[in-house]
C-alpha cells in the first residue's frame, strides 16, 4: 500500500531517520526495536517496503511514511484492531488515488468536457419536450 499522492521528487530518509523524526513526532514504536515495527507494519501492508538507493545498502523509506505513522498511532491510540487500521489505510489509499486520478490536468480537461455535454444533452432534451426540467423556451416565449 503507498501513499498515491506523493511526487517523484519525494525525499527518502534512511530508516535510522526515519525512526528518530517520527519519534520526535510522538511516534511509540513500542518496547521493541522500532526497526522491527517497521518491519512489522510493512508485512501488515500499512506501509511500503523500503528501497535502496544507488549503491547503498541501507534501506530507505519516502518522507510521507512520517504522516504515516503518525497515522497509525492516532488509530492505535483510539483503539482500533489492526484489521481495522488495515480498512482505514485501504479507504485512505483509495480516497487518494481518486484524488490523484481526478487533478491530473488531461482527467480536468476530459471531466469538464463530460460535463458539458452532459448539460447540452439534458438541455436539449428539455428543448424537445422528453425531459422536463422546469420551463422550456416555448414556455417562457409563446410563439405566434
Amino acid at each position: 500500500m503507498y501513499n498515491l499522492t506523493m511526487s517523484n521528487k519525494e525525499k527518502f530518509l534512511t530508516v535510522e531517520e526515519l525512526i528518530i523524526k517520527a519519534k520526535e513526532l510522538g511516534v511509540n514504536f513500542g518496547p521493541g526495536e522500532p526497526y522491527n515495527r517497521l518491519r512489522y507494519y510493512t508485512k501488515m501492508g500499512w506501509l511500503p517496503h523500503m528501497t535502496r538507493k544507488g549503491k547503498n545498502v541501507k534501506g530507505h523509506y519516502e518522507e510521507w511514511v512520517l504522516d504515516r505513522l503518525k497515522l497509525i498511532e492516532n488509530l492505535r491510540k483510539s483503539g482500533l484492531k489492526k484489521e481495522e487500521i488495515t480498512q482505514e489505510i485501504k479507504n485512505l489509499e483509495k480516497k487518494q488515488k481518486i484524488q490523484k486520478t481526478l487533478s491530473s490536468p488531461k482527467n480536468k480537461k476530459i471531466i469538464a468536457l463530460t460535463t458539458l455535454i452532459i448539460i447540452l444533452l439534458l438541455l436539449s432534451l428539455n428543448e424537445i419536450g422528453v425531459l422536463k426540467i422546469g420551463k422550456t423556451r416555448k414556455d417562457i416565449i409563446p410563439l405566434r
